[in-house]
């Protein structure tokens, strides 16, 4: 049976219009079908001819009556209804982590000590494995949230289905992250960098849609790696040779931080030379900075690597904000009053504190567990206020 909501709960006698005469028990949790629901149903009782087409026609009405079980051995069934209280144009994305430990952990000792902070956020060392334990359980979680709000991908396909169930059948939910939300804007690949590249990209969205005279609309801040830095660096130098002759860059005048004194035993006046461009002001008032983001240059994560060298990402530029609004144009979102989620528990030895025989164990193995919980999503407010150049490779 299909519905237009996720109402009814495994388990439930559902009725329609004739309820005492035609009754419908629910077989399993609904799955996602477009924007409908699709329950899995069997009549109840002795309706050996079926239930008429007439009564489960497109239409009808369909409300809950009880959720029986059998007398012994019985599991749970049934549902609460609730009024969504959050919604978003994206999508939440829910994630959790867990790691265990077992319970002979007690007292085992690291060879070299790791750094945290006490109640009173003074650094304190600690030789206990329990405590790197629970560090790398930390770092983990973070590395987990951080992809999800840069990297994260709607696994909701074209029908609006969600095909990606969990393990208690319940359909998983992935939002959008921030590349993922950027593509529908100003994207474009390139396979020979220069800052003309830069200056025609910029100037098309500049041109009668930012204030021509308001020099902090016109400039642009980009996102790129470190061998991104350098093909800026290399492109401004380009640009900018013809002027040597003018005396622009003459170290000795414009510049004297060009040409340094240099500490050396090869030579008593020895020298350093040198500079790199980071900013660049184009015509109409644009100005171009780039910023490094270690993201970019992360050879884990980043498997392709450019013919120049180095991961193909790191020639990556992108810029997360154009222009001037009245609040910040990408946002984290996150649930009022729902924190992130930690949680420990023990069975017949707990590692952490040396505590044994645990009278109200919850699993009867000989371990601990980590826990950590969060829902979060991210939303970009005007898309067409970011701008991404990609290396043709990655198109």
């Amino acid at each position: 049976m299909v519905f237009a909501e996720d109402w009814f709960g495994k388990g439930e006698v559902i009725v329609g219009e004739k309820n005492e005469l035609y009754q419908i028990r629910v077989l399993a949790e609904p799955r996602a079908e477009g924007s409908n629901w699709v329950y899995k149903c069997e009549t109840m009782g002795g309706l050996l001819s079926g239930v008429p087409a007439a009564e489960v026609a497109a239409g009808k009405r369909f409300s809950y009556e009880f959720a029986p079980v059998e007398s012994s051995r019985s599991k749970g069934v049934g549902a609460v209804r609730y009024t969504t209280p959050t919604a978003m144009r994206n999508e939440w994305t829910t994630i959790r982590l867990k790691e265990r430990v077992p319970g002979n952990m007690l007292n085992r000792k690291l060879e070299v000590p790791i750094t945290m902070k006490d109640t009173n956020n003074k650094n304190v060392e600690s030789t206990m494995w329990m405590h790197y334990v629970e560090m790398k359980v930390e770092e983990t979680f973070s590395e987990y949230k951080c992809n999800a709000i840069m990297y994260g991908k709607s696994n909701r396909n074209s029908n609006g289905e969600y095909l990606n169930y969990g393990e208690s059948g319940d359909v998983i939910k992935t939002g959008d992250g921030i590349r993922a939300q950027m593509e529908v804007a100003n994207v474009q690949y390139y396979n020979d960098f220069d800052i003309k590249l830069l200056e025609d990209a910029l100037l098309e969205l500049s041109a009668s849609k930012l204030d021509l005279y308001n020099k902090d609309e016109r400039t642009f801040v980009f996102k790129t790696g470190e061998r991104g830095l350098v093909k800026f660096n290399k492109a401004v130098k380009d640009m900018v040779s013809g002027w040597y002759p003018t005396g622009m860059l003459n170290a000795s005048v414009n510049n004297p931080g060009v040409i340094s004194k240099s500490g050396s035993k090869i030579h008593d006046n020895a020298l350093s030379a040198g500079f790199q461009f980071t900013e660049y002001k184009a015509p109409n008032n644009i100005t171009i900075r780039v910023e490094s983001d270690p993201l970019y240059d992360d050879l884990v994560r980043n498997k392709i690597m450019h013919p120049e060298g180095g991961p193909a990402m790191s020639y990556r530029f992108d810029i997360l904000y154009i222009g001037t609004m009245d609040q910040p144009n990408i946002q984290i979102a996150k649930i009022k009053n729902q924190d992130e989620m930690r949680s420990y528990r023990w069975g017949i030895r707990n590692p952490y504190t040396g505590a044994m025989g645990n009278p109200y164990m919850s699993f009867e193995e000989d371990e601990a567990e980590f826990h950590r919980f969060t829902q979060l999503g991210v939303f970009i407010l005007d898309p067409t206020r970011t701008m991404s150049i990609i290396p043709s490779i990655l198109g």
